[in-house]
Parts: structure tokens; C-alpha cells; sequence
């Protein structure tokens, strides 16, 4: 009965805070007990390893990410995507990343087609990340690949002997190339053979001993190159007077014993020798342009048909080789007589596909070659000696020919048949072929001079035109039409790079030569003067006045005699265009000069009243802000202008007199649509959407006599160009080359500056800003306000 009654007296009783106090204080004095205890037990203790651990803090060096590992696209080649993978698995190695931290740290690292990559798969860890990655991006090259490569690497022109030296080594020894070999392959690739020749006549026991040797020689020839001697003009002068004697004097010779040195493939000369040391024959020579035998790429008549000379406009050569630059001489053997304007007579010819230099000599009664030129070209010669005889003597022959032979010629694009050639030797003349009467009066060619080039055409067997291109005579047999009398009109100047505003400099040599040989297709579509301009027969402007209309009749505006001189120039220029003729019309509107840039003056009619009782003709003009937001994404423009756009629309006849105009000395009415009239716009654009047709709003985008078109490179500009520039034949129109912009990648095109992608306020908008003065106190910064 008590065990019942007093159930609670085994329960456990809570100590007091007194008690908890006290039990604190007795640990904390026991753990301060043990921590003494330990620190002398590694104290007293001789092991430097287990004292090292136990003192010595971890810590890690945490590296600047962002220039340890680049981005990788996917695109890299496979040693690339190797040292890559190699440079993000040592780093996580070293700083004990997990898997999780690294698949993080390679998704920031990918870009592009990588990153897509990476993106569309899943993977368990980073064992699972290395075998996916290297089976996709590592791919094993083969051993043929990599030989290519390495023996392409070659030393470029301004590339430091360094950076050319260690990616060459780098090449050779996933080879597994001996040292030996390693020498001879970087020795092939330096550019200079100086330097190669240095390097050869040493021995060299490694890599840093041959390394060594190649910055020594560069160090020595910097420092040579800096040396101004006295002696260089003396040695300039002597070479350059032996240089026809040493010249004639060189052989081409290889010796068994002698050991080839290799020269690297950009240092090669075009020219090769078999291995008896002589030059190979035509037959066995090989074009690297056309892959034809018989002559080489030099001498390809493929490659130069499309060159254009910047300095005398002729074609099939470039202005360095232009045979204008230096001073020729006319004969039939070796006179002195020096020729007018020799460029006229110079000219590029084409033999059995390989291109020559000729002299067009019409007092020469044969057509003479050199006789290494007939070689080299591969004529079949029938060697006979024949005495020639030129200005100076009758009895003694000035030089005897090799031999002759039968071959065609062709001249500016024009074959006439076979013709006899007789081969003389090299030093009887200076031209490599002299084109004689014996070509130039075969029936199908003609000839005649303008005022700065030599014309050669080939003319049709039964169709021969006379000299006013009116009519045609028919001929059955085959006579020839002697010309007497050339319309000198019909000829225009060829275009040039200079001609125009723009042509982008980023473009290669070739490439502007193809803009050059398209746009002088075309030539008939630019005007470089107003007797040049185009006139179409699309469309006529009409003037329609209202019903009750009385002639307009005004008195000339006052101008000092300046200005009245200037108003005479342009006006008589009108006149020798047919834009303006003489008039007895009951219409005078009045004339003033507008001051132009440049210091030009325009003559403006003022149509004003004229205007006020004409009848309105509506059309639609294209919307100025959505042609500039279709050319915001171009990358390559080309900007062009037509030349006095409202001069190259006719007026009706009935319409001329309405346009009479009157000056202080003078009177006149226009045959085309002048500046001013108010129906002009509207039945100009109304041309336009006519001309471009399909072209308009898609390939090209316009706004009256302004035309933009964007390419995404230069192919697709040249054939979007070659399809605006047949509207504009067929319709009869023509562009101003001074305002032609081709390639230029920044536009401003109606008042707006258009590159890249942005489009930008003009900077004619701009300039009251950009040249607002600077406030220099108080008032003038309100004033500005």
C-alpha cells in the first residue's frame, strides 16, 4: 500500500541552475586540460610530417578563369579540341572541383554549335562528359593529314621567326620525327633563303642549338639592314648598267654532285629546269590558272582578258606593266624613230593561248617575232635565213631572220586567220612581236586612230558598214570597204577606278578588276559628260495647262556680268547636247544661278507661274522611311546616281515651248524635262518603277534618281549590279560615276547614315550641333537654350 500510494518518489529530479553551472565549469576545465596535453605531445615530438600537419593550414590559389581556358565554338580541329579539354580537366584536377562544378564550368566555356552540343545531351558525371566530348570533337587525324599540314606551315613574309619555329616543331613531333628530320622540314619553311643557307652550313646537336642559330642570323641582319653604306648607289648604278649583259650571260645549269636547296613554295619562281638543268619544253609546261600545256599562268591569255590598265585604259595588263610607262621605239628591224604617243601601238596580243607584247608597225611590211618568244610559245618554225633591210642602207641587210612560220594572231579580241611570222633574233627588236601590213590587211580586220588609242575591229565577210552606220552594203564576194571617215562620238574612254566616288579598298586586286571589266560592259549606262548622257523612250513629260491659260511672259532677272557669263557657258553647253534649242515661243520665264558645292553654279528656270496654271500630275513617291528600314540589315552597298536624271526624260513636242526661257543675252526653250516643272517628280518616278520593274523594292531600293542596292559579299553584288545595270541599258539611262559608291559597307542615302546594321541622322543633320559653339559664361549657355 505505501509502493501504491507514493508512486513519484523514483522519478528523476532536474538539477538546479546552481548545478548546471557547475557541471560547465568542470568540462570546460577538462577540455582545457586536453588541449594542453595534445600541444605538448606534438611539441615533444620528433616527426617533422606529423608536425607539418598538424600546424599547417590547407589553402588553394583560386585562378583567373577567364584567361586560363578560352571558348570553344566546336569548330576547332582535333589537336585543338585535345588541348582544350586538357586545360579544363587539369584545372578541375588541381583544385579538386566535383562533377558538378565542371559540367557547370564547361556549359560557360561553349559557344555556338559546342554549346548546342552540350545543351541537347545528358551526362551522369564527368567520366560519362570526357568520352562523349572526345568521341565527338577529338577526332583522330590521320598520319597523311598531318604530314600535309606540317610540310604546308611555312614561314609568311612578316611572321617572327619564333611563333613560325614552335608550331613547326610542335608538327614534326606528333610525327614522331627525328631531330634530323625536324632541321631539314624548318629549314624548308623559313622565307628567308638567307637564313636557311646559314642555318645549313652549321651543325646543330637539338632544337635550342638550330633555334639559337635562326634568332642570332635575324638579330645580324636587323642590325645590317640599319647601316647606310656609301657604296649601295655606286653597286645600284653597275648592276643596272650590266643587267642586259649578266643577263644574257645566266644559265640555268644543275650538277649531279651539287645538292638542291629547297626553297619554300612561296618563294618559288615560276619558271622550272628539268633535271639535265634545262628549261622544259612548251609542251611539258603546265598553266596553274587554266591547266593547259604550252605556257604558264604568267603568260595566260585566260587570267589577263579581264585586267583593265589604270593608266592608259587598255586591257590585258596591269599599270605596273603598262608598256605606256617607259618610252618604245618604232621599226622594222632596229631604227630609232620614236613613235607619238607610243601607247596608241602597244598593245597585248594573243598567240597559241599565251599573251605577248606587240608593236603595231603599219609601215612594216611583215610581222616580225623574237625568236625565244616563238619557242616559248611553241611555234612549228621552218628555219631559212632571209635578209632584212631597214632605214639606213639597201645593200646591207640591218639583221637576217631565224626562220618563219604560219600562225594565227589575235589583237584586241580580233582573229583574222593565219599569217606568216618571221622569227628574227632576240636582239633586233625591243617588242617581243612586231604586227606588220601582212595582218593588218587581211580582209577581216579594220582599223582607225581616235584622239588617244588605236582602234582594232574585226569587221563580217558580207556585212561591212560605212562611215555614217547608216547603212549596210552587201557584198558577195570578198572586196573590203576602206574606212575614211569615223564618228569619233561613238567612242567612249574606258572607266576607271579614279572615275568613281567609291570603290572599297578591303576588295582584292581581282575582285576590282571584275567591278572594272563589268562596269565597262555597261559602259553605255555612265556619262561622264552631258554629250555622253542617255535620252529614253519610255516615257515623255507633258505640260497641261489649265482651260483660259495665257503664255507666261517675263523679264530676266538682274545679274552682274559674271553671273551672265556663267548663264552663256552652261547655256551653250545646252545647245551642243541637244538638251536646249532655239525659240520663238511665246513663253519667258526668267533664269537665276544657285550656288552649288564645290564653288559650282547651277542655272535654275524659275517656273514658278508657269506651274501655278499647269494641271497637276499625282504619283505616288516611294515612303523615304521604310526604304531606309529595308537597308538597315545590309552589310555591302552599292550606291548609285543617275547623271541630270530629269535631262534624260524628253519633253512631248507640243510641251517645248511651254518651257522657253529668257536670260539678258539670251533665249531658248528644252527638248528634255529641266529642273522645276511641277509634274516632274511624279512622272519621273512613275520612269523609275518602269525601268527597275521586278527589281524595285527588293533588290534595289530607290527614291527618284537615287538607287541602293545591298549584297551580302562581292560575288552577289557583282550579279545583283550586272541585273540593275541591264534595266538601265534597256531603258536608254544613265548613272553619274562620280557619285557611284561600290562595295563601301557605311551609305547615307536620304539623309541618313546607314552601316552596320544601325541607321544614324545624316550629317549635314548632325553638323549645327557638332560646330554649335561652346558657351563661355552664363548668358550664352541660356542663349543656347
Amino acid at each position: 500500500m505505501n509502493s501504491d500510494q507514493n508512486p513519484v518518489t523514483n522519478a528523476p529530479v532536474a538539477p538546479t541552475y546552481v548545478e548546471l553551472y557547475t557541471m560547465v565549469q568542470q568540462l570546460s576545465e577538462q577540455l582545457k586540460a586536453m588541449s594542453e596535453s595534445q600541444r605538448q605531445n606534438a611539441s615533444s615530438s620528433g616527426d617533422n610530417s606529423n608536425r607539418a600537419s598538424c600546424t599547417t593550414a590547407e589553402f588553394r590559389i583560386v585562378p583567373d578563369l577567364n584567361k586560363t581556358v578560352k571558348e570553344f565554338c566546336g569548330r576547332e580541329t582535333a589537336c585543338e579540341a585535345d588541348d582544350w579539354f586538357e586545360s579544363v580537366n587539369t584545372l578541375a584536377r588541381i583544385n579538386n572541383w566535383p562533377d558538378g562544378y565542371r559540367l557547370q564550368f564547361i556549359r560557360s566555356c561553349l559557344v555556338g554549335a559546342a554549346r548546342n552540343w552540350f545543351l541537347g545531351r545528358e551526362f551522369e558525371n564527368w567520366d560519362d562528359f570526357s568520352k562523349k566530348f572526345k568521341s565527338t570533337f577529338s577526332r583522330g587525324m590521320r598520319v597523311t593529314d598531318k604530314w600535309n599540314l606540317m610540310q604546308k606551315r611555312v614561314q609568311q613574309k612578316n611572321e617572327h621567326v619564333v611563333d613560325f619555329f614552335h608550331e613547326k616543331i610542335r608538327m614534326c613531333r606528333e610525327l614522331k620525327l627525328s631531330f634530323d628530320e625536324i632541321n631539314y622540314h624548318v629549314l624548308q619553311g623559313v622565307y628567308s633563303r638567307e637564313l636557311a643557307i646559314f642555318a645549313l652550313s652549321n651543325k646543330h646537336e637539338n632544337e635550342n642549338e638550330l633555334l639559337g642559330d635562326l634568332l642570332e642570323w635575324e638579330r645580324l641582319n636587323a642590325l645590317r639592314n640599319g647601316i647606310s653604306r656609301k657604296d649601295d648607289l655606286v653597286d645600284k648604278r653597275n648592276e643596272k648598267s650590266n643587267y642586259s649583259s649578266k643577263k644574257s650571260e645566266k644559265n640555268v645549269t644543275a650538277t649531279v654532285n651539287q645538292v638542291p636547296l629547297y626553297v619554300a613554295p612561296h618563294r618559288r619562281e615560276t619558271k622550272t629546269t628539268t633535271t639535265n638543268g634545262e628549261l622544259p619544253s612548251s609542251e611539258q609546261v603546265e598553266c596553274w590558272f587554266c591547266h593547259k600545256t604550252g605556257h604558264v599562268g604568267r603568260d595566260c591569255s585566260q587570267r589577263l582578258e579581264k585586267l583593265t590598265c589604270y593608266g592608259c585604259s587598255g586591257k590585258g595588263h596591269l599599270k605596273r606593266d603598262c608598256p605606256a610607262r617607259s618610252k618604245a621605239e618604232t621599226n622594222v628591224t632596229t631604227t630609232g624613230v620614236t613613235v607619238d604617243n607610243p601607247h596608241r601601238y602597244l598593245k597585248y596580243g594573243v598567240i597559241r593561248g599565251a599573251v605577248v607584247s606587240l608593236l603595231v608597225d603599219t609601215g612594216s611590211h611583215y610581222s616580225l617575232i623574237k625568236q625565244s618568244v616563238a619557242e616559248r610559245v611553241g611555234l612549228v618554225i621552218e628555219y631559212a635565213t632571209q635578209p632584212l633591210y631597214g632605214i639606213g642602207s639597201v645593200t646591207v641587210p640591218t639583221t637576217t631572220t631565224v626562220g618563219r612560220a604560219l600562225e594565227s594572231i589575235t589583237v584586241e579580241g580580233v582573229e583574222a586567220g593565219p599569217v606568216t611570222l618571221l622569227v628574227v633574233p632576240d636582239d633586233a627588236q625591243r617588242t617581243e612581236l612586231i604586227v606588220g601590213r601582212g595582218w593588218l590587211d587581211l580582209p577581216y580586220v579594220t582599223y582607225y586612230k581616235t584622239s588617244n588609242d588605236l582602234i582594232i575591229k574585226r569587221i563580217d565577210k558580207n556585212c561591212l558598214s560605212t562611215s555614217t552606220g547608216n547603212a549596210d552594203i552587201t557584198s558577195s564576194t570578198d572586196a573590203i570597204v576602206h574606212v575614211t571617215e569615223v564618228d569619233e562620238s561613238l567612242y567612249r574612254e574606258p572607266l576607271t577606278e579614279a572615275d568613281f566616288k567609291y570603290v572599297s579598298t578591303e576588295a582584292t586586286r581581282v575582285e576590282r578588276d571584275e567591278l572594272l571589266v563589268l562596269l565597262n560592259s555597261y559602259r553605255d549606262t555612265f556619262a561622264k559628260n552631258l554629250s555622253e548622257l542617255g535620252c529614253t523612250e519610255m516615257a515623255e513629260l507633258r505640260i497641261d495647262e489649265e482651260e483660259g491659260s495665257k503664255p507666261v511672259t517675263c523679264r530676266p532677272y538682274k545679274v552682274s556680268l559674271a553671273e551672265r557669263k556663267a548663264m552663256a557657258e552652261i547655256i551653250a553647253e545646252w545647245k551642243s547636247c541637244g538638251i536646249v534649242t532655239e525659240t520663238r515661243s511665246p513663253y519667258a520665264s526668267p533664269v537665276l544661278l544657285v550656288s552649288q558645292k564645290g564653288g559650282k553654279s547651277r542655272l535654275v528656270v524659275d517656273y514658278r507661274r508657269l506651274n501655278r496654271q499647269t494641271r497637276r500630275q499625282n504619283f505616288p513617291l516611294p515612303s523615304m522611311d521604310e526604304q531606309i528600314t529595308l537597308l538597315g540589315t545590309g552589310q555591302l552597298f552599292v550606291q548609285l546616281d543617275l547623271a541630270n536624271g530629269y535631262f534624260q526624260v524628253p519633253l512631248a513636242k507640243e510641251s517645248r515651248e511651254k518651257t522657253a526661257f529668257i536670260t539678258p543675252d539670251d533665249m531658248g526653250e528644252f527638248t528634255r524635262t529641266p529642273f522645276g516643272l511641277a509634274g516632274a517628280p511624279g512622272e519621273f518616278q512613275r520612269l523609275m518603277n518602269v525601268v527597275l520593274g521586278e527589281l524595285r523594292g527588293t533588290l534595289v531600293k530607290s527614291y527618284l534618281d537615287d538607287w541602293v542596292l545591298e549584297a551580302s559579299d562581292w560575288e552577289d553584288m557583282l550579279t545583283k549590279l550586272e541585273l540593275e545595270l541591264k534595266c538601265l541599258r534597256k531603258a536608254k539611262l544613265t548613272l553619274r560615276p562620280g557619285k557611284c559608291m561600290f562595295g563601301t559597307k557605311e551609305i547615307e542615302f536620304l539623309g541618313f547614315v546607314i552601316t552596320k546594321g544601325e541607321i544614324k541622322p545624316g550629317r549635314e543633320k548632325t553638323r549645327s550641333i557638332s560646330e554649335f559653339p561652346r558657351p563661355e559664361n552664363i548668358h550664352e549657355l541660356r542663349g543656347g537654350f
